[in-house]
């Protein structure tokens, strides 16, 4: 990217009201491996407990070694003594490639995810309702 590129975003960035710490930055879906697992319930197992299964689990289902990706999960529900659980897994060398990008914008950005995630991301971190999201995106259309 040369610098007339990143002027004119660093632009576009200060236009929307921005500051270089609140920018969502969504990644492309490919980059990611996703995964829906259930897991055995940890409560009672003591901290760190399921972040060490999780840390196990995830490296069943990627084609890489865990030291090699940058990964995520969530608790998505939690029945009998079970949790259904999303995780999500990017290669670092992706990760890296975004980190060195931003930085050359200055922009230390409030969360990396996949962009089929980053709308729920946003509308979970703002202090509006998720229909109060929408409304303000077709106002700003009219």
């Amino acid at each position: 990217v040369c610098s007339s590129d990143l002027d004119e975003i660093r632009e576009y960035i200060a236009k929307q009201g921005l500051t270089a710490s609140k920018v969502f930055v969504g990644i492309p879906d490919k980059w990611a491996i996703t995964g829906f697992i259930n897991v055995p319930s940890m409560k009672g197992k003591g901290k760190g407990a399921l972040d060490n299964l999780m840390r196990f689990e995830i490296e069943r289902h990627i084609p890489f070694r865990i030291e090699d990706v940058a990964y995520d999960f969530l608790v998505m529900d939690e029945k009998d003594a079970t949790y259904s659980i999303v995780f999500v897994a990017v290669h670092q060398e992706k990760i890296d490639y975004i980190k060195e990008f931003l930085a050359k914008l200055s922009i230390r950005p409030h969360a990396v995810t996949i962009s089929s995630f980053a709308l729920l991301n946003a509308v979970e971190s703002s202090d509006a309702p998720a229909g109060e999201i929408g409304r303000a995106s077709c106002r700003e259309r009219v």
